[in-house]
């Protein structure tokens, strides 16, 4: 069973005309096609249709032109409104691993122009409910297609409005480099910002591509090169939507400007096909820029930057069901799947939460029915692109802010959450981990710290140590004596093991060369033998890389183990099986939080321990790469002051800012500073990270991962000489480590007569 990504729906929009934008859409529809996407086309430009001429060699001279259209669908009434299915004409192109279909503006002659010329849209919307109209439009091409692209009329009218406003999740604007094109473009900009937050229908901010188009570098340099210093400049509102802030507004203008080039400047064309896009002075070439940064919904620019060949080959091979098998297939297999790096499932069927008198929280979770499994980072993607979307994440946020607010309270009562009929999302089980608080030995003042990771991927921020249910694996081969049913049942399995694999702490500050002891944790629970165990074969791959790539020498201590207590909380977890037969006993003294925009359910265990002074932390978790071969994440670490957590997320709700955007962060007001005692920072790992940015080591895993780390949080690790630093330390928090936090600062810390 596939999940279908909900599609994109992009409007091309220029405030002047005869800059080119109908035939960057053209040739940015035959790329998307090419590269295996189903792609609508709609020209939407009723006053001077023309979209088919680009395409008459593939649909035939008049078929275009004698078929119905946009206009057609914007009758007064539903029985004069014509089913847009009825309307498409295919584009057969050659070779296209996916499909083209074209709305055109409707059947030409002088009937057209008259009804384009009666066309009221005020009244359309005012009084023959247009604007539902629309939005059921909307809805049933993003369902239909992975794009679609509308060929907006210019200036600024009602008709276009409607593309720049209430349609698109994306624009791509283009202009030209005159007074009038560029800054009426901007203008159109804010306008359309403006009127968004006015809609009845709830849209997240759509990210603008801006486009110098018919742009001669060649025969006035000097002067080309003072416009796009200025268009970087201005532009700069437009940019801060969706550009990561360490990267040049400049150097992504010189990738998606549009040359000019006489040749194409006569008739329709698509030099996608004639040109080719290989030669970076071309127009197939901008446009292929163009094209993948629409075809990865503007996601890894840096990448665009750095190796732009790289990463539009990603974005040609890149399918929207990667990472997502039916349970059937997934539990067929019994060897590893292509890029499976955990095993969760989508649930189905409703969630309970009961509050008892007593204030005992239980969640009950029910794993019938389920029909997929997320295998990697890219399902989980997918299928947060295919929930949560513009029109139902500030419900989502709503929702998900009452949640939380009933797991933090301390009133009675029951909420059975039906997500997936109710808000037509799905969440995913199961994940968790540990939530340490740690003391150092001989500490006269009993400070207490909590170690947190540095998460680089979405959704970014520090982290506990959070893991997810998976396979077990003897090379590609599944490893029978573990079950996956085992862990999904007891989340204590995989939260047990997942503590011990990634927080590794040895007896002393790494150096290369340097011989250090690894501290084993010591649970004094009967029922952490097996994630005990498991994790100790991990210890020892970790071991080897350790040793390859940083020269430490790293022995097992086994004489020197840390004592683990578990905090007692007044939450448990049911959970029901697969086939739906019964409960199996609680799992107690845990915290659960939802997230509702990462389809998220963590279960988390508190627990305590103590270090020693010279004690070091090191990040153990290990991935495999693309190519299957096992590599060291080096997510950096740092203690944070309890004091400091308690502060920022012991409130009610002042600590929930969220960031914008895909997957989002919670972004706290103060972040934690040095000066004030409220971080320590573990600089080992981020040394070797800027190793591998500074060109001294690591393969193509490696420089993806770290260079794109360091681009987008560099200043918060690193000085301005390169090395480690947490003066300038991040804001950023994943959701489900902030409402943990929340949780048990709110919740818990009376029934252990914390203060």
């Amino acid at each position: 069973m596939e999940i279908i990504v909900p599609g994109n729906i992009v409007t091309f929009y220029s405030y002047k005309g005869g800059v080119g934008r109908t035939m960057a859409l053209a040739n940015i529809a035959v790329l998307l096609a090419q590269w295996g996407n189903r792609v609508l086309i709609i020209d939407w430009d009723l006053e001077a249709p023309g979209l088919e001429n680009f395409f008459r060699r593939f649909i035939g001279d008049n078929a275009a032109i004698q078929q119905a259209g946009v206009v057609d669908l914007l009758g007064k009434t539903a029985n004069t409104r014509l089913p847009w299915r009825d309307l498409v004409v295919d584009v057969v192109l050659p070779e296209a691993q996916g499909t083209l279909q074209l709305l055109t503006a409707g059947t030409r002659g002088d009937a057209y122009f008259r009804r384009v010329r009666d066309l009221d849209v005020r009244s359309f919307y005012a009084e023959y409910g247009g604007g539902e109209y629309i939005e059921q439009l909307r809805n049933e091409w993003k369902k239909a297609y992975d794009f679609v692209l509308i060929d907006s009329r210019t200036g600024v009218t009602d008709l276009g409005g409607i593309c720049t406003v209430q349609l698109p999740d994306q624009m791509v604007m283009l202009f030209t480099a005159t007074e009038q094109g560029f800054v009426g473009t901007l203008d159109i900009f804010h306008r359309a910002a403006a009127s968004r937050q006015k809609l009845p229908h709830e849209r997240m901010r759509v990210p603008v591509i801006p486009v110098p188009s018919r742009f001669d570098t060649q025969t006035e340099f000097a002067l080309s090169q003072e416009w796009l210093d200025r268009f970087a400049k201005d532009l700069a509102e437009v940019y801060a939507e969706w550009l990561p802030q360490p990267l040049d507004r400049r150097a992504v203008l010189e990738l998606t400007k549009l040359p000019y080039v006489s040749y194409f400047s006569f008739g329709e064309k698509l030099p996608v096909l004639e040109q080719g896009t290989t030669d970076p002075a071309s127009l197939g070439y901008a446009y292929e820029n163009l094209a993948t940064l629409i075809a990865r919904r503007l996601e890894g620019v840096e990448q665009l930057v750095e190796d732009r060949d790289a990463y539009v080959r990603e974005a040609r091979q890149r399918q929207p069901t990667s990472g997502i098998v039916s349970r059937k297939e997934f539990l067929r297999s019994s060897e590893r799947l292509p890029g499976e790096v955990f095993a969760i499932e989508l649930l189905q069927n409703p969630i309970e939460i009961e509050r008892d008198k007593s204030g005992q929280v239980t969640v009950t979770i029910d794993r019938s029915n389920v029909q997929e499994v997320l295998i990697s980072n890219d399902g989980k993607a997918a299928a947060v692109r295919q929930y949560i979307t513009a029109d139902n994440v500030n419900n989502l946020r709503k929702v998900d802010r009452e949640i939380h607010e009933f797991l933090a309270g301390t009133q009675p009562g029951r909420m059975t959450l039906n997500f997936r009929d109710d808000l037509g999302i799905r969440l995913r089980w199961a994940s968790g981990g540990v939530l340490s608080i740690v003391r150092f030995a001989g500490d006269k003042d009993r400070k207490r710290w909590v170690p947190l990771f540095f998460r680089d991927i979405r959704p970014y921020g520090w982290n506990t140590s959070l893991g997810s249910t998976e396979r077990w694996f003897v090379g590609n081969h599944l490893d029978m004596s573990h079950l996956l049913e085992n862990d999904m049942k007891d989340p204590w399995n995989y939260i047990a093991r997942e503590f011990i694999e990634e927080s590794l702490i040895v007896d002393g500050p790494p150096s290369q060369g340097s011989t250090l002891g690894l501290r084993k944790f010591e649970f004094k629970l009967a029922d952490v033998s097996i994630p005990v165990a498991h994790a100790n074969d991990f210890d020892d791959e970790h071991i080897q890389h350790r040793s390859k790539e940083d020269k430490l020498h790293i022995r097992e201590d086994i004489a020197n183990k840390i004592e683990v207590s578990i905090v007692k909380t007044k939450c448990a977890v049911k959970v029901r099986s697969a086939q739906g037969a019964g409960h199996l006993p609680e799992r107690k003294d845990v915290l659960v939080c939802l997230s509702l925009l990462d389809l998220g359910i963590e279960v988390v265990r508190v627990v305590e321990y103590e270090i020693e002074p010279n004690d070091y932390m090191l990040d153990g978790e290990i991935l495999v790469n693309n190519s299957g071969v096992n590599e060291l994440v080096r997510m950096p670490i740092a203690l944070i002051s309890y004091d400091y957590l308690k502060r920022t997320f012991g409130g009610d709700d002042d600590w929930q800012s969220y960031t914008r955007g895909f997957q989002p962060s919670i972004e706290v007001p103060q972040a934690p500073s040095p000066e004030k005692g409220e971080i320590m920072l573990f600089t080992w790992d981020v040394k070797r990270r800027m190793a591998v940015v500074n060109g001294e080591w690591g393969d193509d895993w490696h420089r993806k991962r770290f260079v794109d780390w360091f681009d987008k949080f560099g200043k918060h690790f690193v000085d301005g000489n390169g090395n480690p630093s947490c003066e300038n330390s991040s804001p950023l928090f994943v959701p489900a480590t902030a409402k943990i936090l929340n949780l048990y600062f709110r919740a818990y810390r009376n029934q252990r007569g914390v203060k």
